[in-house]
């Protein structure tokens, strides 16, 4: 195995721990059943970072890990109820973002990490409502409010923090993306 690989799987493995540490900071709310999370933060972090292939890989293994029963989702639950579950939809659209965003940042520039954040938190939320709606039977006006809209000014921290993170780290990271 190359030097490079072996660095990739060390950063993919390290990325999936820090994860898995952000579903655990979890904040739930009375007005919704999807709790606010650290994890979505570490998603896109580590997608920024790693691109879309280990991005894929880093976030496969993590929900992968959630399926087999291994407590690594919000609140230290796992297993296929989560995924059948109110949150569900949101973990679904952790792929689409290593595919998506992972890609727009590949060109490693402050604005394309910026569209990749936000196309990110699009994917998120698009895959998150309507699986919300569905697990929960609540109206759309109702899914939207409370599986989105009560979520925007965090997402807006989350985002620049995440952002300022990932130019931060990108330097320190031995290898190009892929």
């Amino acid at each position: 195995m190359k030097k490079e690989e072996i660095l990739h799987i060390t950063v993919t493995a390290l990325c999936v721990i820090l994860i898995i540490g952000g579903a655990y900071l979890t904040i739930n709310l009375p007005v919704t059943p999807v709790p606010i999370v650290l994890q979505d933060m570490m998603i896109i972090v580590s997608v920024l970072l790693l691109g879309p292939r280990w991005g894929l890989a880093c976030v496969g293994t993590y929900l992968l890990l959630g399926l087999l029963n291994f407590p690594v989702f919000s609140g230290g639950r796992g297993g296929f109820a989560v995924i059948l579950g109110p949150t569900g939809g949101y973990l679904a659209g952790y792929l689409l973002v290593a595919v998506v965003s992972g890609t727009i940042s590949l060109r490693r520039k402050l604005s394309t990490d910026i569209i990749a954040w936000v196309c990110a938190v699009v994917l998120i939320f698009s895959a998150g409502v309507p699986w919300l709606k569905l697990a929960t039977g609540y109206s759309w006006t109702k899914a939207i409010f409370v599986g989105f809209l009560v979520f925007i000014p965090g997402s807006i921290v989350k985002g620049l923090a995440g952002v300022a993170l990932v130019q931060a780290l990108r330097p320190l990271l031995p290898f190009d993306k892929k």
